[in-house]
Order: C-alpha cells, then structure tokens, then sequence
C-alpha cells in the first residue's frame, strides 16, 4: 500500500494485514483512530501521524519514525519500549483525555522549533517509564521543549550546534545531559 502526497489515510477499526506501506509522500498523514479496541501501529517512517483513539491504545509495533508531527490527540499512544524518531515535532497539547506510555526507548527530536509541545496538560498523563528524549539538532536554530511541568526520564543534549535549548513547563528528569556548546533557559 503506497499513500500518495498530501493525503489522508485513516485507520479506524480493526487493523488490516498491510505488509507493506508506504506512508513518506509529501504533506500526507496516517491516522489511527479505532475506539472499539487497540491498535498496533505500523512500524515505517511517517510524513504525520496522529493518534486519535478516545479510550484506546495505539502501540508501536517496532521502531517508528515521523519526518513531520506525531500527533496524540486522546487515548494511548504506548512506544512499546521501542525507539521514536520526530523529525518534526511531539504534538499533544489539548485538553483531552490522553497518555503517552515512553517505554524503555529513546525519543530523538531533530528538528528546530517547539520539538515537544505538551504544554497544555489537563488530561495528560506522561508515563516516562526508563526512556531517553535526545535532543539532536545541529543547526544555530532555537529548540523548545515545553514539557507542560511533568516528570520524565532522561534527558540528553548532546549534538554539536549554538542553537539554545528553551525550556517551558517546570519539567522534572532523573537525568538531564549537556555537551557544549549549548545555551539552556529554563522558566524562572
């Protein structure tokens, strides 16, 4: 199954067999929104995905990449201890009834702009289990994480580059690592 540009493909009962799709097609979003049951998502790089599963889970099925927005708009999305890759950004920002399940993976965020955006949290529940979020990017461009205050893992800054990293939310982490040379603000 191969999904053309700037298209939409919804799954929304039960999950078919696709053994293969093809979802990298400019501008196109895949969308798991079943609310009869779980869904596993399949493990291929996106251009956008969104989850949208009041209720439900929707869990990783292996490693999974987003060149563009990985959007939990309710319900679970549960990464399965797998690794998650955002190119784009971590959307999840509303007042509905929703969790993310980290896992024991890494999330590496690589792009520039508001990579994580939780900042609204009523409804959301973050279980940061054992995971990493890896901030990568490279370019002298401003990231923003704003974590909305709540509890994750570990966190790692470790890419080369002069862009800052901007924090919002009073965010907890077991662990936070910077390599040089960055610039870090958090809220006052």
């Amino acid at each position: 199954l191969t999904q053309g540009a700037s298209s939409q493909l919804t799954f929304s009962g039960s999950m078919p067999t696709v053994t293969t799709l093809t979802a990298t097609a400019s501008s196109n979003t895949v969308s798991y929104t079943s609310t009869a049951g779980a869904q596993t998502v399949i493990s291929i790089t996106y251009v956008n995905l969104t989850i949208d599963k009041s209720g439900q889970t929707a869990t990783l099925g292996g490693t999974t990449t987003v060149n563009g927005t990985l959007t939990l708009t309710q319900g679970t999305l549960d990464a399965n201890n797998n690794n998650v890759t955002i190119a784009g950004n971590l959307s999840s920002s509303n007042t509905n009834t929703r969790t993310i399940t980290m896992g024991s993976g890494t999330w590496t965020l690589s792009s520039t702009g508001t990579v994580w955006d939780t900042s609204t949290v009523t409804g959301l529940t973050v279980n940061q289990n054992t995971s990493t979020i890896a901030i990568t990017n490279t370019s002298a461009t401003s990231k923003t994480f704003a974590g909305g205050g709540k509890t994750y893992y570990d966190l790692s800054i470790t890419a080369s580059g002069s862009g800052a990293v901007i924090f919002t939310g009073a965010n907890t982490f077991n662990n936070f690592t910077i390599n040089a040379p960055k610039t870090i603000t958090f809220p006052a």
